[in-house]
């Protein structure tokens, strides 16, 4: 009795194989994108300061009710006065930042109202050096960033962060990219902001190394110099 169990628990094993599915490389690939389309919402939407996600959503609401201001300054002057009542019944100051981030954005993507508008020049230059910072890493081959990833990983202090940061400098020169440049695409306030903040902000600019068709290319390459191939 032992051998013929022994015997159906085989041909069950081995039915049990055949049956398996192995998922193609297209499966995996969309497997991780939609796992990455998650985490996007998470790293980028739901880590949005209130101040912008309000902002935009008030400029959104006078569009829609047919009372958006003509010129630049009439809707800043709206924003302005949408955020001083709200300060004012929750004892919170107005964050000058955020009117001026979204009200530049508004105009820079040329949405359905802002024709008569003029993007405060502070803004347009950043959000015309997040156009350019997205277009050069667009051109890093995957494998060049994984080794960049890889090298980070892991080292968040002293001299070594030093050293691979110093190295990091050299080569993404050489594609174009330099901390000024990264520096000018978080925003003319980018000081003034946590460096949670300015994360969140670069992988909005970068959301297609971190989450898009780039990014799973990365993690690609990550994966197989992690396991030393």
């Amino acid at each position: 009795m032992g051998s013929l169990e022994r015997r159906l628990e085989g041909l069950e094993q081995q039915r049990g194989l055949r049956g398996r599915h192995e998922p193609s490389e297209e499966e995996r690939k969309e497997r991780w994108l939609e796992d990455a389309r998650h985490q996007r919402r998470f790293d980028i939407e739901h880590r949005e300061p209130l101040t912008i996600t309000h902002a935009r959503g008030h400029i959104r609401a006078l569009r829609l009710q047919g009372l958006l201001g003509r010129t630049t300054e009439e809707l800043r002057n709206q924003l302005i006065e949408w955020f001083a009542s709200c300060a004012s019944s929750s004892s919170g100051a107005i964050d000058e930042n955020a009117i001026e981030r979204e009200l530049a954005r508004f105009i820079y993507r040329q949405e359905e109202g802002s024709e008569n508008m003029v993007c405060p020049p502070q803004w347009r230059e950043s959000l015309e050096a997040a156009d350019r910072l997205r277009e050069l890493w667009a051109d890093v081959p995957a494998e060049v960033l994984a080794r960049w990833a890889t090298m980070q990983h892991g080292v968040e202090e002293g001299e070594a962060l030093v050293e691979i940061e110093k190295k990091l400098a050299v080569e993404g020169a050489e594609y174009g990219i330099s901390d000024e440049l990264m520096w000018q695409a978080l925003g003319p306030d980018a000081e003034q902001i946590t460096d949670e903040e300015r994360q969140r902000r670069l992988r909005e600019v970068l959301v297609e190394a971190y989450y898009g068709e780039q990014g799973y290319r990365v993690q690609q390459e990550i994966d197989r110099l992690l396991k030393g191939d």
